[in-house]
């Protein structure tokens, strides 16, 4: 047998190997060591990075505990002395001619022009000045100024004590030296404000002139007239007239963000000034680079404390957030580091938000970190939460927006694209806390701390750490605790399901290798590139939630790729692929969280390589925690999966919000052809079938295929199943048609868009037939002959004899299947006794015989759909289930539609005398049909107590039947359940009898309408209903418009009991009832004290509704109108709008303001453009500014 997973290594519990990805905190301040361990044991992290509260007590206690420590710096920030500064100071050398040519900072002589975010000079030639920002001249245009932009930092409080001077070194070449009348060659300014959002103060004026060059006007530096000191105090305005965000005054133990210092440099004009290199020091960066201190910084890593401990240490991050200012002193001392313990890596986070701080080749080639992890806080406090502004940019108002989740993966292809040119890997640093004192950023839901960390993942982030400033530290709000201490969601979401997936499955991404990343969402324009595996996904949603998902269909897909081996030893390569929902939350909390997505992914076989036949390995399906290893592994679930009629190979994955899941893509044996036992555990055989595997694609069944005892047969759409029209075979219950034998059990599941289709084959092969078009009984059908659960959902079964047969204890669940031209029965359960039949939401049209059958068994059928065919029944019950006593069939909410037969029915029920089954019924709808609803030997019925029996419930509608709308024969159901606002009444109408009760049956009757019948309610052979006998019921019924009686009775009359019963709008007239009035004992109630007899939902007076609520649409089905009513307990804002089954709105009902009440509005069945609808299921949901609920309904046309 073909080895599938073949990614097996060894894990230490002690440091973190090189198959574990890293993941971990930063800024756990005011932790104790029993909550660190807590953290260590909970949430999957092995490492923790800290400046000051890792000593060696935490470091020994978190290796105990199998998380290694990341140190953070070099210094104690208590120390104020001035080497507590090493890792801060500043010496940077500008060389402008820099190689790289993809730097975004130019930097050009007087005399050129500004375009594009850089200066561009009148001979266009390219210097380029790496690292820092260069752009025009915010105080004046004439003469135009050259700029360089560069960050002090000195983070909080530094420097507390004295002033650190600056000075700035240019070396440049004039193109006259000679002496002239203006001797003056440039003007060099250095000015400091805060960020680059605010104007500038000059704090430094010098000019250079003629006489500062040599006579030949060689290259040589031109030393600035005096040293800077950053002053005591400033204060700045914000380029937009008004305060800038963050005003302050610089000084000592006062000062909170950093300054901004940059070098204006303007030209007369008069002499080209060709600057080729500038330095910017301070006066411990030129000590520092000059080895001043390097005894001082050695012995911090020879400390005992350290040193000692060095296995236990995972990496030094020996600044947080550089600039270009700071990387030659940080090399400095990383180079310092290694000489004392050269397995010690260097880690650093690298700051940037704006195009402009884009992560650049000085950086990296400079310092040359092992890792970096760049600081990228997507969620702005003024950030919505879903929507095209959360997920993409937009132009508004003529401002162009970026969405928190366009700027995201924007940022990290930045860092993407500088690591990959010089060989290098990145950890990405999440946003995982609030800011509460200077409003910045917002607290993320658990799901957007999710998607952050997955969208890194698929762009190939090789760690990952979250800033969590917890427990109100630094200023800033919650964390994974609040302020309080409490956990908060993001604790809960690492630690039941982020931490859990990551530790299971980073044995299989860590040594993989990155190829590319994309957003994918089409009606967006974002498409996979040409090259890319993955050609299209679609998205299912439940229906029932769809219209609560606007960030539907989002997805980011990261794709990798590894080469097994080395030299003569080297393996093919093997494909990889992350998908990640990026859909999240739509509100503060993630009880707002956008539902989980089933993803149909669509492979593009010609960039796959792989053949057309695949597996595809959820390489992390489930996870489970290893007590023995203490650590969470991986369950792979493999899908086989071959290509499609459409040329794509599919698979589908379910995706929570925010989530991704890694797959790796392998090449599979041909399958494709079915029959005998489908799961084969011989190694030598030339099938590889387990049931590990899912299966997805096209396949032909070519005689009877058998899940043996003990398996499972498993299956997701989209799948395509072709069924032979003879058994080649010749076996099972029908040796000439070939049937899908369950002997184990049958898992078929698919989507709205990407079904599991059973259905008779076209393809020409051996049967000595002639092929024509697919018929009724072309093969036999599914059968489950075992005490297995069967599950299909979103599954079409056609031309088969019986679609789905349960036989002998199984249990069997449909969802959302669709049935139709079946020979015999749409889904018969035949001696499943006790073991319940779920037939749920499904669609069953023009089987010949019938759609639902149950022979002594027991079945809950509900919201399904049967139109056409049942020249027997629809829904045919046949005998009391075996073994059950007191247990009930349940019919619910089911649309039964027109049967073919002339003695056809639309529900069925027959037992015997001494077997007699009961039935419940609600919600039902049974039209056109000789008899609409058959008992006979049925249970009796009893509304008292806990219902029992034969029982119509509520909201039954029996109506436009030939002869009978119910017929009752030896059974005496109960009919009850209307409301004082007439919603859940049942309703018997437009039928030649309403009700038909002969052979000795009682039924019991009250809140139910008789409307527009020939006959309302027959009585024959001794049988009489009870409408009200005023002793222990009254009738509460409603008799209006029979063409012929209201009560026809048998001849002599015993008398009907019809007490409290409505008659119309007047007393009941001598011939309304048959052969006289005595046939009816009967009392009328006033029609003022019944409810609108329209049967839609009435206008409440007073009182007002005391909660916001929505009502069911009435009719539902509907053709071609409906009517949607909603109570308002206040006065409000209300947007009613319609979905189709995709979640697309189709039609925006109303968008105004109502006053508080009951309101009713009418929708026509036409969408925005006025165009009818098609038939279907359709949502409206009805929203105000504080409430929103949805419900669906039923189109038939």
């Amino acid at each position: 047998m073909a080895t599938i997973l073949t990614l097996v290594f060894f894990t230490s519990a002690f440091a973190i190997d090189s198959d574990q990805l890293p993941f971990g905190s930063q800024v756990l301040r005011s932790y104790t060591a029993q909550e660190v361990q807590k953290l260590a044991d909970e949430m999957c992290f092995n490492y923790f990075v800290e400046y000051d509260t890792i000593g060696p007590a935490c470091i020994d206690l978190l290796y105990d505990e199998g998380i290694q420590a990341i140190k953070g710096g070099i210094i104690n920030w208590s120390n104020a002395e001035p080497p507590a500064k090493y890792s801060w100071s500043n010496y940077a050398i500008i060389d402008v001619d820099y190689p790289y040519p993809n730097e975004e900072v130019r930097m050009e002589p007087f005399g050129g022009s500004f375009a594009n975010g850089m200066w561009v000079s009148p001979s266009a030639s390219v210097d380029t000045l790496s690292g820092i920002s260069t752009y025009q001249s915010s105080f004046s245009n004439n003469p135009p100024r050259n700029h360089v932009a560069f960050f002090d930092q000195y983070f909080f409080d530094f420097p507390a004590a004295d002033k650190i001077p600056y000075r700035i070194d240019i070396l440049a070449v004039i193109d006259n030296p000679n002496p002239a009348s203006d001797t003056t060659v440039a003007l060099v300014t250095v000015l400091v404000g805060m960020w680059n959002t605010c104007v500038m103060k000059p704090i430094h004026v010098d000019t250079i002139r003629v006489e500062d060059f040599g006579s030949n006007a060689s290259l040589q530096w031109i030393l600035a007239k005096s040293n800077l000191t950053i002053p005591d105090t400033f204060t700045v305005v914000d380029l937009l007239n008004g305060q800038c965000n963050h005003d302050t005054l610089y000084s000592g133990g006062g000062g909170r963000w950093n300054p901004h210092l940059r070098l204006d440099i303007s030209t007369t004009g008069v002499r080209e000034f060709k600057v080729d290199q500038i330095k910017i020091s301070d006066d411990i960066g030129r000590q520092l680079m000059a080895g001043d201190f390097d005894d001082d910084i050695t012995d911090t890593f020879e400390d005992q404390n350290y040193l000692s401990r060095a296995e236990k240490i995972y990496a030094w991050m020996l600044m947080d957030e550089p600039l270009y200012a700071n990387y030659l002193p940080f090399h400095h001392i990383d180079s310092l580091m290694h000489d004392v313990y050269s397995d010690w890596i260097t880690f650093t986070n690298h700051w940037q938000y704006a195009p402009s701080q884009r992560l650049n080749h000085s950086y990296l080639s400079s310092v040359d970190v092992d890792y970096i992890a760049p600081d990228i806080y997507p969620f702005g406090p003024n950030d919505v939460y879903a929507g095209d502004l959360f997920q993409d940019s937009l132009t508004v108002g003529g401002t162009k927006k970026y969405g928190p989740l366009y700027r995201f993966p924007q940022h990290i292809s930045w860092v993407r694209s500088s690591v990959d040119q010089i060989g290098k890997n990145f950890w990405m640093t999440v946003q995982a806390f609030e800011d509460t004192g200077e409003d910045i950023w917002r607290y993320p839901t658990a799901s957007e701390l999710s998607a952050q960390i997955f969208i890194s993942l698929a762009w190939g982030a090789k760690g990952i750490q979250a800033w969590f400033y917890d427990q109100a530290s630094g200023g800033l709000g919650r964390g994974i605790r609040a302020p309080d201490g409490s956990e908060t969601e993001l604790y809960d979401r690492i630690r039941d399901h982020i931490g859990p997936y990551l530790q299971a499955v980073d044995e299989y991404y860590m040594p993989l290798t990155w190829d590319r990343c994309y957003t994918y969402k089409p009606d967006r324009d974002y498409d996979p590139p040409a090259s890319a595996l993955v050609e299209s996904i679609t998205t299912f949603v439940d229906p029932d939630s769809a219209v609560l998902n606007p960030d539907t269909g989002w997805y980011q897909v990261g794709e990798f790729h590894r080469n097994w081996g080395g030299g003569d030893n080297e393996q093919p390569i093997e494909k990889f692929l992350m998908v990640v929902n990026r859909a999240c939350s739509q509100g503060e909390s993630d009880f707002d969280e956008a539902p989980a997505v089933t993803a149909a992914v669509r492979l593009d076989p010609t960039n796959l390589g792989e053949g057309n036949y695949v597996y595809v390995i959820d390489l992390a399906h489930t996870t489970y925690f290893d007590a023995g290893l203490s650590e969470w592994k991986a369950l792979p679930e493999t899908t086989y999966t071959c290509l499609m009629p459409d040329g794509t190979i599919p698979f589908s994955t379910v995706l929570r919000a925010g989530e991704g899941r890694l797959f790796k893509i392998a090449e599979a044996p041909q399958l494709n052809y079915l029959s005998g036992d489908l799961f084969n555990d011989d190694p030598q055989a030339d099938s590889v079938r387990s049931s590990g595997h899912t299966y997805q694609g096209h396949y032909f069944v070519t005689a009877d295929a058998i899940v043996q005892s003990g398996k499972q047969f498993k299956v997701e759409g989209p799948a395509h199943f072709e069924i032979y029209r003879c058994d080649l075979d010749s076996t099972g219950m029908s040796t000439s048609l070939v049937e899908m034998i369950i002997n184990g059990s049958l898992k078929a599941v698919g989507t709205a868009a990407e079904s599991v289709l059973f259905v008779s084959s076209t393809e020409d092969y051996d049967c000595n037939i002639q092929l024509i078009d697919p018929a009724p009984g072309d093969w036999y059908g599914i059968r489950d002959r075992s005490e297995g659960r069967d599950t299909l959902a979103y599954c079409s079964i056609q031309y088969a004899y019986d679609g789905f047969r349960a036989d002998t204890n199984c249990f069997a669940t449909l969802k959302h299947c669709f049935i139709t031209r079946c020979e015999n029965q749409g889904f018969y359960a035949y001696n499943t006794c006790a073991d319940t039949a779920i037939i749920d939401t499904c669609y069953f049209k023009d089987n010949i015989l019938g759609g639902i059958s149950a022979g002594a068994s027991l079945i809950f059928a509900r919201g399904n759909t049967l139109i056409d065919g049942h020249q027997k029944a629809a829904i045919n019950i046949n005998q009391k289930p075996c073994g059950v006593t007191t247990i009930s069939h349940i019919l619910s909410d089911n649309f039964i539609y027109r049967g073919s037969g002339n003695g056809a029915f639309g529900i069925k029920v027959t037992g015997s005398s001494s077997s007699r089954p009961s039935v419940g019924l609600s919600g039902n709808i049974v039209r056109k049909f000789p008899t609409g609803i058959y008992f006979y030997y049925c249970a009796a019925g009893s509304w008292s107590g806990t219902p029992s029996g034969t029982r119509f419930l509520t909201g039954n509608v029996i109506d436009s039947c030939i002869t009978y709308g119910i017929s009752c024969s030896y059974s005496s159901p109960v009919i009850y359940g209307g409301d004082a606002a007439c919603e859940t009444n049942n309703h018997i109408d437009y039928n030649t009898y309403g009700l038909y009760s002969a052979s000795s049956s009682v039924p019991k009757i009250k809140e139910t309408f008789f409307k527009y019948n020939e006959t309302a309610i027959l009585c024959a052979g001794g049988a009489l209903p009870i409408l009200g006998d005023s002793i222990t019921f009254y009738g509460y019924n409603m008799f209006d418009d029979q063409t012929a009686y209201d009560i026809k009775g048998p001849n002599p009359p015993p008398a009907v009991q019809a007490m409290g019963n409505f008659w119309g709008e007047n007393p009941p007239d001598e011939g309304d009832f048959y052969p006289s009035a005595q046939v009816v004992n009967y009392r009328r109630w006033s029609m003022d004290d019944f409810c609108e007899p329209t049967g839609a939902p009435r206008i409440a007076a007073e009182p007002l509704p005391a909660q916001f609520a929505i009502h069911p649409n009435y009719p539902n089905p509907f053709n071609p109108t409906t009517t949607i009513g909603f109570d308002l307990p206040r006065d409000s804002h209300v947007r009613v709008l319609i979905y189709n089954l995709l979640g697309q709105r189709i039609r925006n009902l109303t968008d105004a303001q109502y006053p508080a009440g009951t309101h009713v509005l009418r929708w026509d069945g036409r969408n925005d453009a006025g165009s009818e609808v098609c038939s279907g299921v359709y949502f409206y949901l009805v929203e105000t500014d504080t409430d929103r609920e949805a419900k669906k309904m039923l189109m038939l046309r």
